[in-house]
């Protein structure tokens, strides 16, 4: 499949028919080479048995007629009035009252959302894709069905039906055989399975910890089902699907899902952008923006390079599903040409093999009124729009590379851990916070922050699934940000990665619960205390700031947040609290190192200082060396047909002149041709016009 550079178009009612033929002509002008189209199962069965297909019909015919190529995205969540009326399909939440369907911004013509764990809606959507996968799995321009919009189970209260119940419930049997066997795990009392339910509070951890990796399960049992259904009647096509808030970035609790698990039942995955680091309040009120517009977007810039780095780790071969055109909506600024210009080559030096933009034209009704349109409504074009269009000419004549383009392995990897997530946002959980989608937990502070310091650090980084902990045995070094909970098997693994000579960094909290979420009697827990050479004490809440230094070159660094002491038991103290406890130890064990950190980095990581510590402890080279430039230029590297391929981020708004150390033995090619390149005496000099981003490839 060549790469693939496209757009979202059609979400009924918009755009309008009259549009179509002169949209689609300008969209393969402007160098897209695919469309999307978003059927909702309530526009084309308003009557049972009735389908209207017209519309999507001349969509792929003018598709056809412009070489456009289509994605097919099921909407299912958009069910139609007569399902609820004959089947009482509603969703129920958690005090047991009923949840009305109706329209929100992404299903503006209503029906959302049934609940998909009755099985006659799962039969009357089955009648629907059969329609929809006979009547288009022939078209030429069809090159994907996408089975599920951004899979989620949200809110929290998603679903607490009798049939939900009911599929709580087996999945607990399937877990546990014996309700005597669940009662031990987590401590329980149940007589009978049909005693349980899901929690009404969130004050019971341990009950609301494994309700909500059933939600996980529940999530990946949707996709599989849709998947299976269209494998039997096209088994040509791919079938994928995206996740809007990918695993280290969403909110485990209110927005749950699994990618790991998800990526498992699909051919292959993909994740929206969203550009934001911080709180998502409102449309018009977000905090921390991935944009240049935004005073502070050097804090927020990492996250486009965290979610490919993320995908990739579960999903070779990936696509970036939803990189928004414009933001959310009319009342603030406009995205910038650059943002779009850093975003999607950051994309492609991830490893993205496909780029789908939210979207061509901005909406024009319901909550998301002149949201995210790349042209304006009339069609005409803006400087965004002429900014993707140079980029779309670039990516087509160099398609080639970029399809074949891998990134370089890392020597550093972090591992995510979905149940210490889960367990961090119950901890955390308040009465203000317990049914909004929040970003700022200790655990999504930590992990989003320890990337950021290594992506400011121009350190590659690759990420490592818990389910795949073994894969750790392939780096140097692997890091585990607020690793709360912590199995036998797991530290096993680690184990012996340390054994066997790895270095391996931990945040404080190391195993501080158990895999049933009970907190554990000795901390680090399952005989990681040996390998560290320390037990932790109870960590504490700081009113203030803590001083931490390093005992060896005397950096020292403010902290905040939560902090931990240790008691030594072998390891040494690398690093001390003002009052002379460890604050971070290290210790040697068999051909390896474990160091233990006593407060989380990445919560901290606004103090220079942070990263220096961080480069004591972790003393990694960038991939590319580069020199003689000021703030903040980036590099990665990667290689396409044996090559190197090295793109190098300028992301200062003036030229920089850099000095390239360690260039490849042959010659160099700026792909893009904005780059001056100057060779003396075997070295490459660079000069990059400000705000830029330069490909370099190797030539023969």
């Amino acid at each position: 499949m060549d790469y693939i550079f496209g757009i979202q178009y059609y979400r009924a009612p918009t755009p309008l028919p009259e549009e179509w033929e002169v949209d689609l002509e300008n969209i393969k002008k402007m160098g897209f080479n695919t469309i999307q189209l978003r059927p909702q199962w309530r526009w084309h069965e308003r009557l049972h048995g009735q389908f209207y297909w017209d519309d999507l019909d001349r969509l792929f015919d003018l598709s056809e007629k412009n070489g456009l190529n289509v994605v097919f995205k099921f909407f299912l969540e958009s069910a139609p009035a007569w399902l609820y009326r004959e089947h009482n399909c509603e969703r129920i939440d958690l005090n047991g009252n009923k949840i009305l369907p109706g329209a929100i911004g992404a299903m503006y013509v209503g029906g959302w959302l049934p609940c998909f764990d009755h099985a006659m809606v799962r039969r009357e959507a089955n009648r629907f894709i059969n329609e929809a996968v006979n009547r288009y799995k022939e078209k030429k321009s069809l090159i994907a069905w996408n089975v599920w919009n951004e899979p989620r189970s949200r809110p929290g209260g998603e679903c607490c039906c009798e049939e939900s119940k009911k599929s709580y419930r087996t999945w607990l049997k399937g877990k546990f055989l014996t309700i005597q066997a669940l009662n031990n795990y987590l401590g329980k009392a149940w007589g009978e399975w049909e005693d349980i339910v899901p929690p009404p509070k969130f004050e019971d951890f341990s009950e609301t910890y494994i309700w909500r990796q059933w939600a996980m399960w529940s999530v990946q049992d949707r996709l599989k089902w849709v998947y299976d259904h269209i494998k039997e009647i096209d088994k040509i096509h791919p079938v994928i699907t995206h996740v809007g808030m990918c695993s280290p970035y969403q909110d485990i609790l209110n927005d749950t899902s699994n990618d790991w698990m998800n990526a498992k039942v699909v051919d292959f995955y993909g994740s929206s952008l969203p550009y934001w680091t911080g709180e998502f309040h409102t449309m018009w009120d977000i905090e921390g923006k991935a944009s240049f517009k935004e005073k502070d977007w050097q804090e927020n810039f990492y996250i486009v390079s965290l979610i490919p780095d993320w995908i990739r780790s579960i999903s070779n071969y990936f696509w970036i599903n939803e990189v928004y055109s414009n933001n959310w909506y009319y009342f603030v600024k406009d995205l910038s040409p650059s943002d779009h210009n850093f975003w999607i080559w950051n994309l492609i030096a991830c490893g993205a093999k496909g780029i789908l933009f939210w979207q061509y034209k901005p909406e024009r009704l319901g909550d998301e009124s002149l949201c995210s349109g790349l042209v304006n409504l009339d069609g005409s074009e803006t400087e965004r729009s002429k900014e993707v269009e140079k980029i779309a000419n670039l990516v087509n004549k160099y398609k080639g590379i970029f399809t074949e383009y891998t990134p370089d392995k890392a020597d550093i990897a972090i591992v995510y851990d979905c149940k210490s997530d889960l367990i961090s946002r119950i901890e955390d959980t308040t009465s203000d916070n317990r049914d909004r989608i929040i970003a700022g937990y200790r655990y999504k502070d930590a992990i989003k922050g320890i990337y950021a310091i290594l992506w400011e650090m121009d350190t590659p980084v690759d990420f490592i699934p818990m389910e795949e902990l073994e894969k750790i045995r392939a780096y140097p070094y692997v890091y585990l940000p607020c690793p709360i909970i912590m199995s036998q098997e797991k530290a096993e693994v680690l184990r012996e990665y340390v054994k066997e000579g790895g270095t391996l960094i931990s945040e404080m909290q190391l195993g501080f619960r158990d895999e049933n979420s009970w907190v554990s009697k000795v901390r680090p827990n399952c005989g990681l205390d040996m390998i560290f050479g320390c037990r932790e004490n109870i960590p504490k809440k700081l009113e203030g700031f803590k001083e931490c230094r390093l005992v060896k070159s005397e950096l020292k660094l403010k902290v905040t947040g939560i902090d931990s002491s240790f008691q030594l038991r072998g390891a040494e103290a690398i690093g001390v609290w003002d009052d002379g406890s460890p604050a971070i130890t290290c210790n040697n064990f068999g051909k390896g190192k474990a160091i233990l950190i006593g407060f989380h980095p990445g919560i901290n990581r606004k103090d220079k200082n942070c990263r220096e510590i961080l480069k004591e402890i972790i003393p990694l080279k960038p991939k590319v060396e580069i020199s003689d430039h000021s703030g903040l230029v980036l590099t990665k590297k990667g290689k396409a047909n044996g090559k190197d391929v090295i793109f190098i981020f300028n992301y200062e708004e003036k030229v920089q002149n850099i000095l390239l150390k360690n260039p490849s033995q042959n010659s160099i090619k700026d792909l893009f041709n904005k780059a001056k390149i100057r060779v003396e005496n075997e070295k490459v000099y660079l000069t990059i016009p400000s705000r830029e981003v330069v490909c370099l490839k190797e030539e023969n």
